[in-house]
């Protein structure tokens, strides 16, 4: 942690988002939720997942080459009504990785975290995601919109451990993009995040899902350097012929089962303001009335008490 003029300076966080629907395609939406849970970890898990994996068979070595702390990976799900409800929470192993997978098919509330320790192996004064030198969040939240009729599944890292080299980084849209090809998905994106569920664009203009869900075939929650709109809102935009001779995105492709992926550049770092600005003005026609051109950039608003005079 660094102080910058005398304020807490954090590190940027990326944030992918999916948002799913059971009720229309409830075998494709299993199958998004159970991919996005074991692409995710095996594909942008890095080192945090090596040494995991090798802490969890009883070898330390490689977790405290990593941080001479170790790290720490566990997760947590649920689902069934209430009195009935069945509750896992589990340290990572092959045999709970496997539960996890397995209960996917039940859509519960599940989350996953892996993360390197702190010297006392606690957070301190700001969420791990930022002590943690290496950090992975996985999660899926279900029942959001009219009638819960939604599940929204987000990933969480920090930027440093993929934004350092192409290689890396291009492995966040290639996650995306095979989960959404499941399924029709009503909404997605890859953007910095700052809190979560929340995209960048509802933290800016303090909106919450949990609260006031939008029509996802008329108004999206967000707009980033990778968008993913539903079928419906992709045809009333002009089809993929349009959207790729609007001159906003760097790829436009109709998903196998329908919906858009829009990709406005091919590198995150090249997404600045004026490719903002141009995919906004593509999107505007289904953007909340209140929303605004911008790369949400550096928006974090100051964490209470983090101030140092």
């Amino acid at each position: 942690m660094r102080y910058v003029n005398g304020r807490l300076s954090l590190p940027d966080v990326v944030q992918l988002q999916l948002v799913i629907d059971p009720f229309s395609d409830r075998a494709g939406a299993v199958q998004a939720a159970r991919s996005w849970f074991d692409l995710g970890w095996r594909q942008l898990g890095g080192e945090l997942r090596e040494a995991a994996v090798a802490q969890a068979s009883g070898d330390t070595g490689v977790a405290r080459a990593l941080s001479p702390f170790g790290v720490e990976a566990g997760m947590a799900f649920s689902y069934g009504f209430l009195g009935q409800e069945i509750s896992r929470d589990m340290g990572f192993s092959d045999e709970s990785w496997a539960e996890l997978l397995a209960a996917m098919a039940k859509l519960p509330s599940a989350l996953f975290v892996a993360g390197t320790l702190t010297a006392d192996g606690r957070a301190g004064e700001v969420p791990r995601i930022y002590e943690a030198s290496h950090y992975l969040e996985i999660m899926l939240r279900p029942s959001f919109g009219p009638g819960g009729r939604y599940s929204i599944l987000t990933l969480r890292l920090r930027a440093d451990s993929v934004l350092t080299a192409p290689e890396r980084e291009a492995v966040m849209p290639a996650v995306l993009k095979a989960v959404a090809a499941s399924t029709s998905p009503v909404f997605g994106e890859i953007s910095y995040s700052y809190t979560s569920p929340l995209t960048a664009m509802e933290y800016v203009l303090r909106t919450d899902p949990s609260i006031a869900f939008p029509d996802p075939e008329q108004v999206l929650r967000g707009y980033s350097w990778v968008t993913v709109v539903p079928e419906e809102m992709g045809l009333a935009l002009g089809g993929r012929d349009r959207l790729a001779g609007s001159g906003a995105f760097w790829n436009v492709e109709r998903l196998p089962r329908g919906g858009y992926w829009l990709q406005a550049t091919e590198r995150f770092a090249d997404y600045r303001q004026a490719e903002a600005e141009r995919v906004f003005d593509v999107l505007r026609p289904h953007l909340p009335a209140n929303a605004y051109a911008s790369d949400f950039r550096d928006a974090r608003r100051p964490i209470p008490g983090a101030a140092v005079g």
